[in-house]
């Protein structure tokens, strides 16, 4: 947004220095707005390994500040907040995908298992299934069959060799992107050791090319500043406690031995509005309808619980001045998502808050001046 407003400034410049009595202006603001596009167009393939860099070195700037005033020594203070970094964020993190990949195979040949050696139990449950449908159903449709077994079992014949092939395929892409993802690696130490002990001057920079007075590019470096801890360090947050406890509750439905998978995918809902709820509810409503009464009972009355949580964490540990609506906060991280890729949960709503604060900001100033 910054960069959107200075290209407009180096045009008014341009246009208004053109007719004046100072013509060296406009061929430095011309080469300075063609350098910035050139940069923005050259590093665009590696985005996301630059926004993560910039987002874990934020997040551990205090560390580094802290052992860069005892060590007095930029380069080893940074080395040592990296390994910190790591062992605290980057390795778990691993750790859980790795496991995560290995559910996600797990699923996949148990699922394609089952369905070839188990073609009786299969059909049982599927009766079973539609028979609960069809009897809840019964009232409000004059006791017709809504559902037919004959048509869930030809679904699922459809639909589980699909998504089997495309776990298959999110595992070979996986495995398939390791030299990449050594290259990346690379590059992400790099410009983390940099953002760490470059970043005083990197703000210095910001605020000299901003276009807005200082009071004003400080309110955007605040207002980013604010939403990144609200997200990395409140939203995450959340998200993570409630999509453990989540995991948890799906072991009284068997579902046990895909914990990591869950504790993913919930993760990632629950930084959304509507949540793991998307998931966790029709599962527990269909373990419901297929006989197992008491634990889908007992899973939704703790979920319920367990979803409260948001109301009880977020106001201790999120500033109101970083906060979005939830429908904004639901446009923001599946924009985020769609351009940057899983991250974009988190940058997404970074880059709202900076369209939000812009538009605020032409507004105060529309009635000031009005």
């Amino acid at each position: 947004m910054i960069l959107l407003y200075f290209i407009c400034d180096r045009m008014m410049i341009i246009m208004a220095t053109s007719t004046s009595s100072q013509p060296r202006t406009t061929p430095l603001a011309i080469a300075t707005l063609l350098a910035l596009i050139i940069g923005c167009l050259f590093v665009a393939p590696f985005l996301s390994v630059i926004a993560l860099a910039a987002l874990i070195a934020f997040l551990f700037t205090p560390v580094y500040n802290r052992l860069e005033k005892r060590i007095k020594k930029p380069g080893i203070s940074a080395t040592l907040t990296l390994i910190i970094s790591a062992i605290t964020v980057l390795l778990p993190l691993t750790v859980i995908l790795i496991l995560t990949v290995a559910q996600l195979s797990t699923l996949s040949q148990t699922t394609t298992t089952y369905i070839t050696n188990h073609n009786s139990d299969l059909a049982a449950a599927i009766s079973q299934f539609v028979a609960n449908i069809n009897s809840i159903a019964a009232p409000l449709n004059n006791h017709q069959s809504i559902i037919t077994g004959q048509g869930v079992h030809d679904f699922i014949a459809t639909a589980v060799p699909a998504v089997a092939t495309a776990i298959t395929s999110i595992i070979i892409g996986v495995v398939g992107s390791i030299p990449t993802a050594v290259i990346l690696t690379v590059m992400y130490v790099i410009l983390f050791i940099e953002f760490l002990i470059y970043g005083k001057k990197i703000i210095s920079l910001i605020h000299a090319i901003s276009p807005f007075d200082r009071a004003t590019t400080a309110l955007y470096l605040r207002r980013v500043g604010l939403m990144t801890n609200a997200m990395a360090k409140g939203q995450l947050l959340i998200s993570v406690v409630i999509s453990f406890l989540s995991a948890i509750l799906m072991i009284f439905l068997g579902l046990g031995d895909y914990f990591f998978l869950l504790l993913v995918l919930f993760t990632v809902l629950n930084l959304i509005p509507l949540g793991c709820g998307i998931i966790l509810i029709p599962i527990t409503i269909i373990a419901i309808l297929l006989g197992n009464v008491v634990p889908g009972i007992i899973v939704l009355v703790l979920y319920i619980l367990v979803s409260n949580l948001d109301s009880i964490m977020r106001p201790k540990i999120m500033s109101r001045e970083a906060s979005l609506s939830a429908g904004l906060t639901m446009l923001a991280a599946f924009g985020g998502i769609a351009v940057f890729g899983i991250l974009g949960v988190i940058y997404g709503p970074i880059i709202m808050i900076l369209i939000v604060t812009t538009i605020h900001l032409y507004a105060d100033r529309k009635k000031a001046g009005s």
